[in-house]
């Protein structure tokens, strides 16, 4: 269990994904939200994959679903998780202009979880800008502490957006903030670790510089 809270365990660790013959590809899901959902979502490190809570609205199915299992054998894998595409909402606090953000190949978990969590290195796979050290732990003090743009809050020591469920007519009609695409995810491919040899390798060496 967290140290940091009873609510959440981490690490969590995903299964391969695979398609469910019981879950049809739709292009969109009609879904109502209420602003009395309102919640986080928090940037986790700890997980592999974005993770749709409480106040992310469904916006399409992949088809497919994968299991989830925490860093302990003690704890029982949870089956079938949904693999879907979501929209949360977030207030911009300076210009109160409202932002759909939008989690693709994310995990559904509802009502399941009170916040969303958003995996970093997913994000940064998209091409988002990701810097999620705190601006008073940061070396000479270089760093935003934001998404994009600057706007990351702190609960405790987590880094989060304040964010609520979106009704379907702002999802239709307010401007999207695209934080993981739908390209398949797959957090153990050898992709990641080849392109950090790559990358280590372009390092230059004393003698070289």
């Amino acid at each position: 269990m967290s140290c940091r809270s009873s609510r959440k365990i981490s690490p969590v660790f995903t299964s391969n994904r695979s398609v469910n013959g019981d879950i049809q590809v739709i292009a969109k899901m009609k879904t109502m939200g209420h602003f009395s959902k309102i919640g986080r979502a928090e940037l986790d490190s700890h997980a592999d994959t974005c993770y749709a809570g409480a106040t992310a609205a469904i916006i399409e199915y992949t088809g497919k679903t994968c299991y989830v299992s925490s860093f302990s054998k003690e704890y029982s894998a949870m089956q079938n998780i949904l693999i879907i595409k979501a929209a949360t909402a977030y207030d911009d606090a300076e210009t109160g202009e409202m932002f759909m953000l939008i989690m693709g190949q994310a995990l559904y978990f509802g009502d399941r979880m009170e916040n969303s969590l958003l995996y970093p290195n997913q994000m940064r796979a998209n091409g988002i800008v990701v810097d999620d050290v705190l601006m008073h732990l940061a070396p000479n003090g270089q760093s935003t502490h934001s998404i994009y743009v600057p706007g990351l809050k702190l609960h405790g020591c987590l880094s989060y957006l304040p964010t609520c469920l979106s009704t379907q007519n702002e999802i239709e009609n307010k401007t999207w903030l695209i934080l993981t695409n739908e390209i398949e995810w797959d957090p153990y491919a050898s992709i990641f670790a080849e392109s950090e040899e790559i990358a280590k390798s372009n390092i230059p060496t004393p003698q070289q510089e």
